[in-house]
């Protein structure tokens, strides 16, 4: 163990040396990852050998994300990726899940969710692929909420509200001329009537969609279904209506003649990028509410936060409080509302149908998610099925061989199959089988050219199209019969053939000659 403790510590001395000799430079590139990786290569073969602790290339893997800028870790976690098959080794399985969960985790406090979105996620699916599906310290088996992802929005006594309905429209500076009056006035008739009361409800509706728990006391039951109408009938009442015009940014490369299409599948694709852009929050200024309201994509998400939230109340959670159950009133409210934003998310442009399939395939399999956890999370990999008994299990299994069988009685060698069978035994020795009467297929000369014989009597008026020496089938055949039993294809110096006479009138000569014999 001491030597072990002396060749892990002068492996971390290495690494420092380079880390402060590549780093006097200004320049994070001076930092090498070629020498990095390197170094934990070595020491993963020392760990393996048993020269040093398992954990040493874990522990030189967080010294080296401690010691490094953010470009420069991104860059090194490539190899961390590259050698997860390493890191599942059984040999480092077990302690090197502490090690990487808990570098992994000091990386995403590091990183701003705002402005390193890319290696952020990078993270997480690395850790998604190298831990199981089954893994209890990444699973919320207890279904807790995060409490703590408060949305904040202005709170006010409701005497204010006429101020702010006042205040919503953003001013105009004294002395500027406002361009596009008339279309203003025009949109003005179609525009979401924005006062405190709707601001006030819409937002209140994120405390119950992080906590669920809210929704089952009185207070907070009605609260929820008074915002939620308020808030659907905006929805219900003001429609979005699709784009017809065409975009300004298509390249050259887009077939401007299939303009069906393109509709079609601009309509697809926007229905299907629903993560395009990344909002760190919520924008909840009362000013912004109206352009919220009337941009698609902010109403889908408000419509899925309804259909989670009411899949949640209508689901069974096995670490549910007992307190928390809804009465069959409630039941029917929270079907009428789900119909109500399904409807919704179908008249949202665009691509309404196509998103509202996606979405209720999501939540299909959300319902197994559930119900796995409900479960206690089993594994999903099954052990294998014995078929042998308890008794025999103990015993070593001897291999079934799949040999011939001699039937003393028979004198037969049993195949297992009956025809098998039958064609084994039909002679005692294989070479003679192959020498019977009736394995000869190959026919004699006589039977195989009598019919082109008789088709070439001009007697008998048989069309040239219909005769076989113009077979290319049979003039194949008939070569390679003439070439094993008969040498009159061979021809002599005084009966050469020319080099225009074709392959028909040949044969056709050559079965003449075989007529006059």
């Amino acid at each position: 163990s001491e030597s072990k403790s002396a060749i892990d510590q002068a492996f971390r001395d290495l690494l420092k040396e380079l880390i402060v000799q590549k780093q006097k430079g200004t320049d994070d590139n001076q930092v090498k990852i070629d020498d990095l990786t390197w170094l934990i290569k070595i020491s993963t073969i020392c760990a393996k050998s048993g020269l040093a602790s398992v954990s040493l290339p874990f522990i030189l893997l967080v010294d080296i994300f401690d010691c490094l800028t953010l470009r420069v870790c991104q860059r090194m976690f490539g190899y961390v990726e590259k050698e997860m098959q390493t890191w599942k080794d059984t040999a480092f399985d077990a302690m090197g899940k502490v090690y990487i969960l808990r570098m992994c985790n000091d990386l995403l406090r590091r990183l701003s969710r705002s402005q390193d979105t890319i290696f952020c996620g990078q993270i997480r699916l690395f850790l998604s692929r190298y831990f199981p599906l089954d893994e209890r310290s990444g699973l919320n088996v207890m279904s807790h909420f995060n409490v703590d992802n408060v949305t904040s929005y202005t709170k006010r006594d409701m005497v204010d509200s006429q101020t702010a309905s006042a205040e919503g429209v953003m001013d105009v500076e004294d002395g500027e001329i406002s361009e596009g009056d008339d279309d203003e006035k025009k949109a003005e008739k179609n525009k979401t009537p924005i006062d405190y009361n709707l601001y006030y409800r819409f937002w209140s509706l994120q405390d119950f969609f992080s906590n669920p728990n809210l929704c089952y006391s009185n207070s907070g039951w009605n609260a929820l279904t008074t915002s939620s109408r308020v808030v659907l009938d905006v929805f219900k009442s003001y429609k979005l209506e699709a784009l017809t015009s065409n975009k300004s940014t298509k390249t050259d490369n887009d077939n401007p003649s299939d303009q069906d299409g393109m509709e079609i599948s601009d309509s697809c694709d926007n229905a299907m990028d629903v993560s395009n852009r990344y909002f760190a929050k919520f924008l909840t200024n009362e000013k912004l509410l109206d352009l919220q309201l009337n941009d698609s994509q902010f109403r889908r998400t408000i419509l899925i936060q309804f259909l989670i939230l009411f899949q949640y109340l209508t689901s069974t959670v096995k670490f549910r409080p007992t307190s928390c159950t809804i009465s069959e009133r409630q039941q029917q409210w929270i079907e009428r509302s789900t119909k109500l934003v399904y409807q919704l998310l179908e008249e949202t442009p665009p691509g309404g149908k196509q998103f509202v399939k996606l979405v209720r395939e999501i939540l299909s399999r959300e319902e197994y998610w559930s119900k796995w956890k409900n479960d206690g999370c089993p594994s999903f990999v099954r052990p294998g099925v014995s078929t042998e008994s308890s008794d025999s299990s103990s015993a070593p299994r001897k291999k079934r061989k799949i040999s011939r069988h001699y039937s003393p009685t028979s004198h037969k060698i049993e195949l297992g199959n009956p025809e098998l069978t039958r064609l084994w035994n039909l002679s005692t020795d294989n070479l003679s089988a192959c020498k019977m009467s009736g394995e000869k297929f190959t026919p004699t000369i006589k039977d195989f050219f009598e019919e082109a014989i008789e088709q070439c009597d001009p007697e008998a008026q048989v069309e040239e199209e219909y005769k076989l020496v113009n077979n290319l089938v049979f003039r194949w055949r008939s070569f390679r019969i003439l070439a094993v039993q008969s040498s009159i294809i061979f021809p002599t110096s005084s009966s050469t053939p020319s080099s225009t006479t074709s392959k028909a009138d040949f044969l056709a000569g050559a079965l003449a000659e075989m007529a006059k014999e």
